[in-house]
């Protein structure tokens, strides 16, 4: 191996790791500071490219050792459960389970409305469980969405789980932000009245939502929730990041599936969410008559929630 190609390859290292630092410095450090540190480390990386490669100079492994304390440092930075939270975040589901009997703590259930903060706990058997809905909310970008998990019970409204960025106060959600440890994860379990509402009623712009019931074995829906429930409680004790594409709203619910469905193979629309009901269609687990027909269409829910009057159950209206 000649040592030309290995400069080549050292230097494509040193332009992807660059690119990749440079980008984990401007989203770590914020303002004016983060961009001139960032600007000076991305001429580096790159004066560290032109010089090993065109000249062949050694001074570039230095380079290399520091992208190995980089790396290091990057992989040891801890995510925080005490930062600045926007109101909706500011407390995560825990759970209590007690042989057939579940608690859920800080269960969020807002007035969107008139702007009541309200965290309570809720009671569930789990006897009572009858089955689970995945909620699908889009905001632009059809082969994106939202995906929520809904548990419902034969003997009170459902509780809604979802997998969600913890923002600060004052954050925005970026994408591209999302691969560089910018945000922590937040189990949040919700009254749907509350969550999924949110939605469709009250953000700006309304979200095109839709509600598919799935065929399961109430064994693997029990699973899930007690899934959800045991990770909310790890995630409440030690605070984890979100990550874009390998710990997502849908990720990390596939995680939570596979762990007692070994088999489960992964689908590339488990990455592009907004597909997902293709994949129910495909394997023939949308609860509904089949042939499905226009199943995204018989599953829009946002005109049913914008009708639901103050006296109503919201749950039940989005079912109809």
């Amino acid at each position: 191996m000649s040592f030309v190609f290995l400069n080549l390859v050292f230097g494509l290292f040193i332009i992807c790791f660059g690119v990749w630092s440079s980008l984990g410095i401007y989203f770590q450090i914020k303002g004016l500071g983060g961009v001139v540190i960032t600007a000076c480390w991305a001429f580096i990386s790159f004066l560290a490219f032109y010089t090993l490669v065109f000249t062949g100079s050694a001074w570039v492994w230095a380079y290399g050792a520091v992208a190995v304390l980089y790396a290091g440092f990057w992989y040891l930075l801890p995510a925080r459960l005490d930062r600045d939270w926007v109101d909706e975040l500011a407390h995560t589901v825990t759970g209590t389970i007690d042989d057939r009997h579940v608690t859920l703590h800080n269960v969020r259930d807002f007035d969107w409305d008139i702007g009541a903060q309200n965290w309570i706990n809720r009671d569930f058997n789990l006897d009572a469980l009858q089955g689970l809905d995945v909620i699908l909310s889009y905001w632009g970008n059809a082969k994106i969405a939202h995906a929520i998990i809904s548990f419902r019970f034969n003997d009170v409204e459902p509780v809604a789980f979802s997998v969600e960025i913890r923002k600060e106060k004052g954050e925005l959600y970026s994408p591209i932000s999302g691969f560089f440890k910018t945000f922590e994860q937040a189990f949040i379990a919700a009254n749907e009245r509350d969550i999924v509402a949110l939605r469709t009623n009250y953000r700006d712009p309304i979200e095109d939502v839709y509600l598919y019931p799935l065929k399961t074995d109430l064994a693997e829906v029990e699973a899930l929730f007690l899934g959800y429930v045991r990770r909310a409680n790890k995630l409440a004790r030690k605070a984890a990041w979100y990550h874009t594409i390998t710990a997502n709203c849908t990720t990390v619910v596939f995680d939570l599936v596979r762990s007692s469905r070994k088999e489960l193979k992964f689908d590339r629309r488990i990455l592009m969410s907004g597909l997902l009901p293709d994949l129910f269609a495909e394997r023939g687990t949308i609860d509904r008559p089949q042939p499905y027909g226009n199943y995204r269409a018989a599953a829009a829910i946002t005109a049913k929630g914008q009708a639901v009057a103050p006296h109503q159950s919201y749950s039940a209206a989005i079912r109809k």
